[in-house]
């Protein structure tokens, strides 16, 4: 996704300083040609940037006074509250802060890239995300939320920080509308004006030719972490279906692994889950390899929303592993977008396991059903992406908006028996 926003924005501004936040400089430098890494760090220290210190903090009899004094020198001239408040920082040893008010306070266009992280699991990560693009709105910058998911937000916090920043974006383009688009509308956003796109990592699929090989193998992914409800008793029983499904199918299993932090590394899920997945895996891999890979499956089963993306983009039915309300968020979004080659079972109903094998095995019998239709749907959504990022374009160019691009409608859904 990081690398598709990169390469748009490059393509559009060829000249421009592109700076990335990010803690692996040394692979964004390699991935992203011409990227400038900055590091987060600083980040946290960037949000209270007082001009008179204890004055105006709360608690002191004062604090009225000199906190409106303050929001008034923010409005009216935010630079010199940040030239202050960066020779606070630099005299108070905090230059990771000083550094990265430097780098906004120069910024013309801040742009957060496609996630899915305006979600209660990831509550701090997309606090400070989005303070930090409020900030550079306040700094003078224009601001762009592009290929993003929104919700299920329940936490209070991220939910009042969502109501005063998202409003106030100047451009937000999402990868779904079932849950993102009501979202957006409680924090006050104007859904007429957001752009549904679809993925970012749809550029990077459909831009290129589509795999000429034998579709014989089963592709398995299962995400065990906290955020997807899958604990080592749901992997015992994922395990004994895939296993199931796998011999009724006469399948090879081919495993998927997206994730390889240390918290949420697939590779380890996959490896407890039948022999032929274990040590399966490859470990990290370029967007082209894992498509490569997915492009030999005749069906994919997966907790991981990605490689349900890679698949449907090339034609392969996917079938989504649903233990959490962000999962079902996930895969009700995709479905939305790509019909009835793209489905998912609820693992928090009794009987999942025996509904997961039915489903599987009619995916698979009925594959090549749905393989035209889900290109078609990729590529519109795909073009959809380009022509947000060139009204994005304009947007920031100052030019008056083009002509919204059309809108994308649901799949209608279709089941195997019609025409077939």
């Amino acid at each position: 996704m990081l690398e598709t926003a990169y390469g748009r924005l490059r393509d559009i501004w060829p000249r421009a300083e592109i700076r990335v936040f990010t803690w692996a400089p040394n692979e964004i430098q390699r991935t992203l040609p011409g990227a400038i890494p900055v590091s987060p760090a600083g980040r946290g220290g960037c949000f209270d940037l007082k001009m008179f210190g204890r004055l105006s903090a709360s608690g002191h009899p004062l604090s009225k006074i000199f906190s409106k004094a303050e929001n008034t020198l923010f409005d009216r001239a935010p630079g010199l509250q940040t030239l202050a408040a960066r020779m606070k920082m630099r005299l108070r040893g905090d230059r990771a802060a000083a550094v990265v008010v430097s780098a906004l306070q120069s910024t013309d266009l801040f742009v957060f890239s496609g996630a899915g992280m305006i979600t209660d699991p990831f509550a701090p990560e997309a606090i400070e995300c989005l303070k930090t693009l409020s900030l550079s709105k306040r700094l003078g910058a224009r601001t762009a939320i592009v290929g993003h998911m929104f919700g299920p937000v329940a936490n209070d916090e991220l939910k009042t920080v969502c109501r005063r920043v998202l409003p106030k974006v100047d451009f937000i383009s999402v990868r779904e509308r079932v849950t993102s688009l009501p979202f957006l509308a409680e924090c006050g956003v104007r859904t007429e004006d957001v752009r549904i796109t679809g993925d970012e990592v749809l550029e990077q699929i459909c831009q290129s030719p589509l795999e000429s090989r034998p579709r014989n193998a089963l592709g398995v992914n299962v995400r065990a972490a906290y955020y997807s409800g899958v604990d080592g008793a749901t992997t015992s029983l994922l395990s004994a279906a895939i296993n199931r499904i796998s011999q009724q199918l006469g399948a090879r299993l081919e495993p998927l692994a997206v994730a390889h932090h240390k918290e949420d590394d697939d590779s380890v899920a996959l490896s407890a889950m039948a022999a032929e997945l274990k040590n399966g895996s490859k470990g990290l891999e370029s967007p082209q390899g894992f498509k490569q890979r997915i492009a030999g499956c005749r069906v994919v089963v997966t907790g991981s929303y990605h490689a349900a993306v890679f698949a449907l983009a090339q034609g392969i039915p996917a079938l989504g592993l649903v233990f959490s309300p962000y999962y079902e968020a996930k895969f009700k979004g995709l479905k939305d977008l790509f019909g009835a080659g793209c489905r998912y079972v609820d693992g928090r109903q009794r009987g999942w396991d025996q509904e997961l094998q039915m489903t599987a095995a009619e995916l698979w019998a009925n594959a090549r059903y749905w393989e035209d239709e889900l290109v078609r749907s990729a590529n519109r959504q795909s073009a959809l992406g380009r022509a947000a990022y060139e009204e994005l374009r304009r947007i920031v160019e100052g030019k008056v908006k083009i002509t919204p691009a059309p809108t994308l409608e649901p799949v209608p859904t279709r089941v195997a028996s019609e025409g077939v």
